[in-house]
Order: C-alpha cells, then sequence, then structure tokens
C-alpha cells in the first residue's frame, strides 16, 4: 500500500503532497505504484485543508485503477486499487476545500516493475 499525503503549501491554496515511496514536493511528484496495490489518499496533520472532495482521473489519461478511488465508509480518507494489468502513468485530479473553497491539482501514478518480470 502506498499513502499519499495532502497538505496546503505555505504561501499559496495548492497542494504540497508526500508519499510513503519517499517522494515529496507540489503537484508536479509522481508516486511510484505496483500492479494490484492500493493507492490511499490522507489529509497531513495540520494539513490546512478541510476535506479531500473528489480523486479522478484526468480525461486525457489512461485509466490504471481496477477500482476508482472512493471515499472510505468514515471518510476519513480515499482509496483505490491499482489494475493487475496496469502499465505506464496516469495523471490525475484531487479536488480539495479550504475554508469552503474547492480547488484542484493534478499529481501523477506510475506503474513500475514490481520485481517479479511481469511489468
Amino acid at each position: 500500500m502506498v499513502t499519499i499525503f495532502l497538505k496546503k503549501q505555505t504561501e499559496s491554496n495548492k497542494l504540497f503532497l508526500f508519499d510513503t515511496v519517499g517522494n515529496c514536493g507540489d503537484s508536479s511528484i509522481t508516486t511510484a505504484v505496483v500492479n494490484g496495490e492500493k493507492v490511499v489518499w490522507k489529509l497531513a496533520k495540520n494539513s490546512g485543508i478541510d476535506q479531500i472532495d473528489n480523486v479522478f482521473k484526468k480525461h486525457t489519461s489512461q485509466d490504471i485503477f481496477s477500482t476508482d478511488p472512493a471515499e472510505n465508509a468514515e471518510g476519513k480518507y480515499w482509496e483505490g486499487m491499482i489494475s493487475e494489468t496496469s502499465k505506464g502513468s496516469e495523471g490525475y485530479n484531487i479536488s480539495y476545500s479550504i475554508n469552503g473553497e474547492e480547488y484542484t491539482d493534478d499529481p501523477e501514478l506510475e506503474v513500475k516493475d514490481d520485481g517479479d518480470g511481469d511489468s
């Protein structure tokens, strides 16, 4: 499982993201995932963000999810499952709210070879 944490940038309402595979930065980061892996999006502690409103692929991007991102039952985070057969990358959007106003930013996921020689 890969977790991507969201936080508001200090000087703007754009996202600062960091993940459990060592990436951090603005929406230009690419998080590496493997086939069949769960991806979770959570607000970081003291994120400055009210909530995650949606996580969805860009219309111009391929779909690498077998289960599209959705809010979990408790509303604490969003999660999706990478397809077992996906290759390449997906640009996606994260919609989020700050002080009741909605914003959208667009990081990327890239499916990496999981080491078994199948990807």
